[in-house]
């Protein structure tokens, strides 16, 4: 009897090593049969999953294999098939000329921790639904007029930032800027949202809100080996999807008892209060068909994810930068005090008005060159078999664009690895997804819908920090102590947090 388990056993193991031997081995050389571009061949069963994970950097791997195997390669991780480009031309044939049929989204296994996530703008297909939001999120918040007529709220936060940081310059304290400045990114967030600030800058509130981002944004784009074998997806054997639905849940109850306040405010025929919750509350109670209260509140989780984070850690390099190179941090300084002298008021900035000087958009510009918020952009997935140059992409297969990889590309930049602003004055290039060297925002019809809303707020708020205070770092602490490396995430991410002195001659 015992030989006989012995023995079905052995045979269970045969047949799933078999299974699994010609799912892996058969099936990518059927893809190869689909004219697939070139790329490494890599281990049976795993691909090429531990080469290009195994210092953490995947876009810095990719890059490197681009250059034996061309701009657009396909590497094979685990039983994903991926499809890599990391040349203008390449991002221009997929975001542009093959946009409709790339436009699929392949979803990480960590975001499936979110209820209802298909229902986000980020992942959800682009069809007929993801329309309705996109054009809910534009008529409610993110064209002109909207942006112009909370701008108000956003420019009182600010002034709030600046009074905190006049307390700290006193002090001779050293502050963390990335905290300091998602702070008052989700305070400009949820004052837009919500008509309240929701964090003070020693809160425990906002730290906590600090803390799920970071966890979301860091899990969502973590390695995960569900994501590249799915089979063992019911497992979880990482945590990581378990750990994204703490944290997604947190964020669903803390925008719930906005929602909940805001219904019985209104059912009590109270005043409205004019911000972007009242506004999504009208759409829906007038097309709850197609936007219920589920959609409302997926919508207002995916503004609080997409407008504090990635700027956060913009306007946090954009300072890492300046610290290291003081000379540009001064010529920032007399453009502001030049511009004051026009017409602002004593240490105070609008938003519009720092959308017209020319060397803090360039600084910000070679801020989002040096230091890609999202490196590989959000993967695409074929809709359909594409025919891109001379290969076919099957259909459901990934996409990635190295966006970091063109951003340090030698043979576009000079001197890439360079922090140099000047590079922008005068150029005609931008970020909203025609240079295909340069997609912080992406490009298509996939782009960053947040761009316009971002493009004010960093340069608003890190104009703020210089115009009105000079910056050091800690006693101490030399520039190549603040040079610290990143970790990989949906954007990447410093490992060791920027703090700086705030101080008045």
């Amino acid at each position: 009897m015992e030989s006989l388990a012995v023995s079905l056993a052995f045979t269970m193991c045969t047949l799933i090593a078999i299974h699994y031997l010609l799912r892996y081995t058969v099936n990518p050389l059927l893809h190869r049969k689909a004219k697939l571009p070139p790329g490494p061949i890599g281990l049976p069963f795993f691909g090429s999953l531990f080469h290009v994970f195994k210092q953490g950097q995947p876009h810095k791997t990719l890059a490197n294999l681009a250059q034996e195997y061309g701009p657009l390669m396909t590497v094979r991780l685990g039983r994903t098939i991926t499809v890599v480009a990391a040349s203008p031309e390449m991002a221009k044939e997929i975001l542009q000329k093959h946009d409709e049929a790339t436009s699929g989204r392949i979803v990480p296994n960590a975001v499936t921790g979110q209820a209802y996530y298909d229902h986000s703008i980020l992942w959800i297909s682009a069809q007929h639904q993801w329309r309705i939001i996109r054009r809910v999120l534009k008529t409610s918040f993110l064209n002109p007029q909207k942006l112009d007529h909370f701008e108000g709220g956003r420019c009182k936060v600010v002034e709030e930032m600046v009074e905190f940081l006049h307390e700290v310059s006193k002090r001779g304290e050293a502050i963390n800027i990335g905290e300091l400045v998602f702070k008052t990114l989700l305070n400009q967030t949820s004052k837009t949202c919500f008509g309240v600030n929701v964090a003070e800058y020693k809160s425990k509130v906002g730290n906590d809100i600090n803390r799920v981002v970071k966890d979301i944004m860091e899990l969502d784009a973590k390695f995960n080996i569900v994501d590249f074998f799915p089979w063992l997806g019911p497992f979880d054997p990482q945590g990581i999807r378990h750990n994204a639905k703490v944290a997604y849940d947190w964020l669903h109850k803390f925008c719930d008892n906005f929602i909940d306040a805001r219904l019985k405010h209104r059912n009590a025929n109270s005043w409205r209060h004019g911000d972007l919750l009242d506004s999504l509350l009208d759409y829906s109670q007038e097309n709850e068909s197609e936007f219920n209260r589920m959609h409302l509140k997926i919508l207002l989780v995916d503004v609080i994810l997409g407008g504090t984070e990635t700027s956060a850690e913009t306007i946090e390099w954009a300072m890492h930068e300046l610290l290291l190179h003081p000379d540009t941090m001064s010529k920032a300084r007399e453009e502001l005090q030049a511009k004051q002298g026009t017409g602002m008021q004593q240490g105070q900035l609008r938003e519009l008005e720092a959308l017209q000087l020319p060397y803090l958009q360039a600084i910000i510009k070679e801020t989002l060159r040096l230091h890609v918020p999202i490196p590989f952009l959000v993967p695409h997935r074929s809709e359909c078999e594409v025919k891109i140059k001379d290969y076919i992409i099957p259909k459901d297969t990934q996409i990635l664009v190295n966006a970091w990889a063109m951003a340090r590309d030698p043979n576009e930049w000079e001197k890439p690895n360079n922090f140099t602003p000047e590079r922008f004055l005068g150029s005609g290039l931008d970020f909203k997804g025609r240079d295909y060297s340069y997609l912080p925002f992406g490009s298509g019809r996939r782009m960053c819908p947040g761009m316009p809303l971002a493009q004010r707020s960093v340069g608003f708020i890190l104009g703020a920090l210089l115009l009105n205070f000079e910056w050091k770092l800690p006693h101490g602490m030399t520039g190549c102590d603040a040079d610290e490396g990143v970790t990989f995430g949906v954007s990447l991410l410093r490992n060791v947090p920027l703090f700086a002195i705030p101080y008045n001659n």
